[in-house]
């Protein structure tokens, strides 16, 4: 293969009969020196200056290239890792200390998948491309249903919240027609035109029956044109003066006007007070009916939507203002900071009977929700929960008002994240393990029976 020529008997060239020129010589820079030197280590006359095994032999003549280094050695790599010695399972009980050594020998060797068998490389990759094209898949699948649950969830959160914004609405139209009406009465404009005893008790007598037949009325008041109330279905509320409350200041020019849910003077009950104007055939403003409808109505009905869910309704007045929510605590708390002269409006008013109103810190919220004209969605971050919420919100027809429906992402997102979990532990059940070892010992065969061949055959190199 060097030279071309078979090289002399060893027998010849000891006795000098024949000569042989050495490889290194004789090469026509074809083969490494490497190569060469181990040639001529192989062709030495005397038989114990060659080399003694295979595989010392191959390590030199294979010096200059490493990818093609001790065959047997790649395919046995693993086979002579460091193992677990052989001793018996009562050894490593009575023995606490050679129990630990081979515990940490054994936790060493995991963290190493190179000393790993054979069987172990191939099993796990043979799982792990069992299992990585269904994970994919899976993954791809979550995340489509995810948005369309999400899609479909946000049309019922807004649904159901235009639904509750109109219970609300026609709550409140209702009893604008009744204060329009009772605003008209002739018993009313007579007694604040001429109060007297006799008209007194006629009008007190009206009053009494409409809150006694109304439910979601609690309170109505008759006030005169400087404020001060000469008759009111509460007794505690006669002679009390109303004149720094906005409610009336608008009514007296003229104006219905409808509060936000504010605290009453009284006993600091909320409420939702409306305001119509008494006028006489000419015209002129004589006073002011005032009636009231509690907080409780709004929240028995925002209550009623959810009850039986997982969802929390809330709702905001036309400043941003919470004024319905689960946590009372929050409640007259704005959505995003108000600006110095809504503070100070506000704190003139005595609305909420509070200095400053604080922020709760959600601008997402409040920039779609204050002036909403329109029902619609969003997601958001909220700082009452703490977690990513869908909200369905809609607007009050005729009110500033904004009604809205909000779920925590995770929990309508936990039935498929539940699926998934579901579907990854059928998956990894179905890779049977005992046929991936199986399987596996059968590949690695042809090699264990190349690394035998190669022992048979080692002598017949030389």
């Amino acid at each position: 293969m060097i030279t071309g020529t078979k090289p002399p008997e060893a027998p010849a060239r000891i006795s000098g009969a024949a000569q042989m020129t050495p490889a290194q010589q004789a090469d026509t820079d074809q083969f490494s020196d490497a190569f060469l030197a181990a040639v001529d280590w192989a062709l030495q006359p005397d038989p114990a200056a060659r080399p003694q095994d295979l595989r010392a032999f191959s390590q030199k003549l294979f010096a200059s290239h490493a990818g093609s280094l001790a065959l047997r050695d790649a395919l046995n790599d693993g086979e002579a890792a460091p193992r677990l010695a052989n001793e018996s399972f009562r050894a490593l009980i009575n023995s606490p200390k050679l129990f630990a050594r081979r515990s940490l020998h054994f936790l060493r060797a995991l963290l190493h998948p190179a000393s790993w068998p054979m069987v172990a490389k191939m099993a796990a990759a043979m799982v792990l491309a069992a299992l990585l094209p269904m994970l994919i898949t899976a993954y791809y699948n979550l995340n489509g249903s995810v948005e369309a649950v999400s899609a479909g969830e946000m049309r019922n959160l807004t649904r159901m919240a235009e639904s509750t914004a109109g219970h609300l609405s026609q709550l409140i139209t209702d009893n604008e027609n009744l204060a329009k009406f009772l605003a008209t009465e002739e018993d009313l404009i007579d007694y604040l035109k001429q109060p007297d005893a006799a008209r007194k008790k006629e009008a007190e007598a009206k009053l009494g029956v409409l809150v006694k037949t109304n439910p979601n009325l609690h309170l109505i008041s008759l006030v005169d044109t400087k404020g001060i109330a000469l008759i009111s279905s509460e007794a505690a509320l006669v002679g009390r003066d109303f004149s720094s409350r906005e409610y009336f200041s608008q009514a007296m020019r003229g104006h219905a006007y409808q509060t936000s849910i504010i605290r009453g003077v009284i006993h600091g009950e909320r409420g939702m007070y409306y305001a119509h104007p008494v006028v006489d055939q000419g015209g002129v403003v004589i006073g002011v009916l005032v009636m009231r409808i509690e907080a409780a109505t709004f929240d028995s009905i925002l209550h009623a939507a959810t009850r039986g869910t997982d969802r929390v309704p809330l709702m905001i007045d036309g400043d941003g203002l919470l004024i319905h929510y689960r946590n009372a605590a929050k409640i007259n708390h704005s959505l995003d900071t108000l600006s110095e002269s809504a503070q100070q409006r506000i704190a003139a008013d005595q609305r909420f009977r509070h200095p400053r109103i604080e922020s709760l810190g959600m601008p997402v919220l409040a920039r779609t929700l204050i002036k909403a004209k329109q029902p619609g969605s969003l997601s958001y971050m909220s700082t009452l929960s703490g977690t990513e919420e869908h909200a369905g919100y809609a607007p009050l027809l005729g009110q500033d008002w904004v009604v809205a429906l909000t779920e925590s992402r995770e929990v309508f997102e936990a039935p498929l994240q539940q699926l998934f979990s579901n579907v990854l532990q059928s998956m990894v059940m179905s890779v049977n393990p005992s046929t991936i070892t199986f399987m596996s010992l059968g590949l690695r065969s042809p090699g264990s029976s190349i690394t035998y061949s190669s022992f048979i055959y080692a002598p017949g190199w030389l």
